[in-house]
């Protein structure tokens, strides 16, 4: 089955899914990876559709991965918060989902995606065509890397 068939992306509009994607974010940023959840969350986990944009896959009517678009200007936009739950992470999503939103993303018309991924998914992003640019830093003590797209 393709992944197309076996995935669902879509925009979060209600808050009902935004609470699924919060909690899969808990799940694999607090409980599994041990960051903060002073630091997880923020202003940006909202419904304003001038700022942000949340998006949630559904496997079986099952959410299973989220991430979020913040809009930094009318060129550029930040990837953040990408997380999969466990059970999906060798089915090749990770990659489909990103190339997903980075489709969206390019076809509003902006023209460089930013993002801050952990160092060892580095290469990962990489092959999805992200620059390295900078030093490692930690990030909610983990060691990340800034990375760039421009479209």
């Amino acid at each position: 089955m393709s992944l197309e068939n076996k995935y669902v992306i879509k925009k979060i509009i209600k808050e009902i899914d935004l609470y699924y994607a919060l909690g899969i974010r808990a799940i694999v940023f607090i409980n599994e990876q041990a960051c903060p959840f002073s630091e997880e969350f923020d202003n940006y986990d909202t419904l304003d559709f001038e700022k942000v944009q949340h998006f949630i896959v559904n496997k079986n009517n099952e959410p299973v991965a989220t991430a979020r678009v913040i809009y930094k200007s009318e060129t550029s936009v930040k990837l953040g918060r990408i997380a999969l739950l466990k059970e999906v992470r060798s089915e090749g999503l990770g990659s489909y989902f990103v190339t997903q939103i980075i489709n969206n993303i390019k076809e509003n018309g902006y023209k460089e995606i930013q993002l801050n991924g952990q160092i060892h998914l580095e290469k990962f992003y990489n092959n999805l065509g992200f620059k390295t640019i900078g030093e490692p830093f930690y990030e909610a003590g983990i060691k990340h890397i800034e990375m760039r797209l421009l479209l």
